[in-house]
């Protein structure tokens, strides 16, 4: 079969390599990835190297501060021991503490030495002493004389030997005190007192605020064992008693009460290396942290040269690659830049590029050419037309979540009107509400612009349905969108004296489904204002808003049907005797007429099942009946005798409804009771009335058949007591037939 070529198809040439453009691209690649890897693991090398130095660096800091604060303790030990190796000085303190005559001099003479070595060493904020029953009684603070601090640790535990007090917050200083104690011996080895002294805890300032090793942004702080802070913070005003931190690093400090490290968010929530350690001597921690950002500066810095080095190095051999594939790659490279341009948009391209080759790069480019110019014939002002469209849907999409937001009619239906008016630079807009009973739409909201005269009026109120002269009926009645852009030539529209200047109109119905609930009707004072796009963007508006309005209006019904069901349920309740039980039988709620008839409280009721009230009167039959009934979903009617707390008896008229899940199996069951025992109380006495009557006509009928008295009393004797269920019952008649002048009757 001969192959019909086209006239300007030329004689076949060999096509030009296709490959050439992936040489140029894998010789990159070749340079690329593993200048790419080299310069990663140089980043994450050197990354590592800086943070374990950095750790050490810490580590040393640390121990550093431990150690000094460690130092500044025994240093103040020393001190407090040294106030009275005097051991005058040390006869007068026993003489003072014993209340003995004449050692006012001498205590005015001590508390002057007291405080003039305080004021020479500055170790201490006030010394003061203890006798033995925890009252101070020298200090170098007057104010502080004659407490009793028998309670204090410092006192109790300085009895016993050197003691160290943790810090803590004493309001009377408004501040945290370290308070250090020994016991105070007399000349032959009594424990006479307590000496103490309330450290002066600049000193801890002084060590935390060292900054070597903790570069720029590091610091170091105290923190107490509740997480306050103990020393003043580097880059936060600090108050002490009420600073906290809850840093990753202090909360590790305090709650393990140890050592330890690690990578973290700081009070400022920049990122640190911190590394803490416990003093158990004070129950404090010593926290010093290196900003990371500063710590990895020169992995940073090896970074960016390993960076500047491979991008050099992929340069030079792109180069290289570039020149030795230009012949080939040129075109394609220059025609990619063109299908990318015109990928964007970009219509008005020369895509001629390489068109006179008879390889793939000629026929792509002629393919290219011919796609261009007929996407510049079909598309025009699509660009426009999308980004119009974007923003008309992002309008309806703001105006739905306002309207989503009310649950009353009025309100949501006059923010809709008044967000499309303004949003969609209207001249007016306006919603009907479709009444169903008249068959008319009636305006219920409009959107004048802010400032009109008539704004907050509706004009005419209602349309009906059938109204020929209307756009709004002709769109509810339809169903569909009306456009008309020169509404005084269309005789179908019906006019509104309040919008003189009314030039275009579109109606779009509200619907759920094919039930239309009202109209959106918008409208412009330019001619050809409304395109298809535009009822398309107001018909979406309408469709949520319908929705909206629904919601409301179901809303509104449920409220409705939930205050006529709340009305329902207190009246039943109130009438009725009222139980649910879950489906073993066991009680769950009762009404106080239940409680009232039962004479069982609430708390007796609950949990219990109905043979709490089981009377034993109905044969097991009866009760097996009752559980199969509701068993299988059935309602159950009845008359039960029920047995209260005191031992009575009462009916009630019953009727047990199961209650279904959604795969309808019952899982609950509802029953409610009326008290029917005056009714059958009456019923007993005269079913009972009814027995006695019957009896006793079958015992009268008894007697008249007897021919003889006795023997007719015998016969009444034993059918009474038959029928009362009596012993047998003799009588005997003694008739004298010749009585006694004194008798006047015959004896029986």
């Amino acid at each position: 079969m001969s192959q019909i070529s086209s006239p300007t198809q030329t004689a076949k040439r060999p096509r030009s390599p296709s490959l050439q453009t992936r040489l140029l691209v894998g010789s990159i690649l070749l340079v690329l990835i593993p200048a790419l890897i080299t310069s990663s693991v140089a980043t994450y090398i050197s990354a590592q190297g800086l943070r374990n130095e950095v750790f050490a660096q810490l580590e040393s800091v640390v121990s550093i501060k431990e150690n000094q604060i460690r130092t500044w303790l025994a240093t103040l030990q020393t001190n407090l021991n040294l106030i009275f190796s005097n051991q005058d000085s040390l006869k007068k303190v026993a003489e003072m503490i014993k209340g003995e005559e004449g050692t006012e001099l001498d205590r005015a003479r001590l508390k002057f030495d007291l405080k003039k070595y305080n004021d020479i060493s500055s170790y201490f904020t006030e010394i003061f002493i203890m006798n033995p029953e925890g009252v101070v009684v020298l200090s170098t603070d007057d104010a502080q004389e004659g407490k009793i601090l028998s309670s204090q640790a410092f006192f109790s535990e300085g009895l016993k030997g050197p003691y160290v007090n943790p810090p803590a917050y004493e309001l009377s200083f408004s501040n945290y005190s370290i308070v250090i104690s020994q016991p105070l011996k007399g000349n032959n080895g009594q424990v006479i007192g307590v000496l103490a002294g309330r450290v002066n805890l600049s000193t801890l300032d002084e060590i935390m605020n060292e900054r070597a090793g903790l570069g720029e942004g590091g610091e170091s702080y105290l923190v107490n064992s509740n997480f306050a802070v103990l020393t003043n913070l580097r880059f936060q005003e600090t108050t002490l008693g009420e600073t906290y931190i809850h840093t990753e690093g202090a909360n590790q400090a305090v709650g393990t009460r140890g050592n330890g490290s690690g990578i973290y968010a700081n009070y400022r929530n920049t990122s640190v290396m911190g590394v803490y350690h416990w003093i158990p001597e004070l129950n404090i921690a010593v926290v010093s942290e290196y900003d990371e950002a500063e710590a990895l500066q020169p992995a940073n810095v090896v970074l960016r040269v390993s960076l500047i080095v491979s991008l050099f190095t992929i340069l030079i051999a792109s180069l290289a690659a570039f020149i030795l594939t230009r012949q080939i790659s040129t075109p394609i490279i220059r025609l990619a830049v063109v299908a990318e341009d015109i990928s964007r948009g970009n219509l008005s391209q020369d895509v001629s590029v390489g068109a006179e080759r008879n390889d793939e790069i000629g026929t792509l480019s002629n393919a290219f050419s011919l796609m261009t110019s007929r996407l510049r014939e079909l598309i025009g002002t699509l660009e426009q037309r999308v980004a119009d469209r974007t923003k008309a849907l992002a309008t309806v999409a703001e105006i739905s979540t306002a309207a989503s937001t009310y649950n009353t009619e009025q309100e949501m239906l006059s923010t809709v009107v008044s967000l499309t008016q303004r949003l969609f630079g209207l001249y007016h807009a306006h919603v009907f509400v479709y009444d169903e009973e008249n068959e008319e739409l009636r305006i219920v909201a409009c959107g004048w612009k802010e400032g009109d005269e008539h704004q907050g009026t509706h004009g005419t109120t209602a349309i009906p349905l059938n109204a020929e002269q209307s756009l709004v009926a002709r769109a509810a009645r339809t169903r569909q969108p009306v456009i008309v852009n020169d509404v005084h030539n269309e005789p179908g529209w019906l006019p509104n004296v309040l919008l003189p200047d009314s030039a275009s109109e579109l109606a779009v119905p509200l619907l759920i489904g094919e039930k239309v609930l009202g109209v959106l009707d918008v409208q412009s004072d330019r001619l050809n204002a409304f395109t298809p796009s535009d009822a398309n963007v107001q018909t979406t508006l309408a469709n949520q808003v319908a929705v909206a309005l629904q919601n409301i209006q179901q809303y509104r019904k449920t409220e409705v049907l939930a205050a006529e069901l709340a009305g329902f349920e207190s009246a039943v309740s109130e009438a009725a005797i009222v139980a649910t039980t879950d489906v073993t039988g066991k009680i769950e709620t009762v009404n106080e007429n239940l409680i009232r008839i039962s004479q069982y409280s609430r708390e007796e009721l609950i949990g219990q099942d109905h043979r709490i009230l089981n009377s034993g009167y109905h044969p097991k039959e009866f009760i097996r009946n009752l559980w199969a009934t509701i068993a299988n979903g059935k309602v159950w009617r009845g008359e039960i005798r029920n047995k209260a707390k005191d031992g009575s008896y009462y009916w009630v008229d019953t009727t047990i409804s199961p209650v279904f899940n959604d795969l309808g199996k019952p899982i609950k069951y509802v029953s409610v009771r009326f008290d029917i025992t005056p009714r059958k109380e009456l019923e007993l006495a005269v079913t009972k009335r009814a027995t006695q009557v019957e009896a006793l006509d079958a015992i009268t009928q008894k007697i008249q058949s007897a021919t003889k008295i006795e023997t007719a009393l015998q016969i009444a004797a034993r059918e009474l007591s038959h029928a009362l269920g009596m012993k047998p019952t003799i009588v005997s008649i003694d008739l004298n037939t010749s009585p006694t002048k004194d008798d006047k009757e015959p004896q029986t």
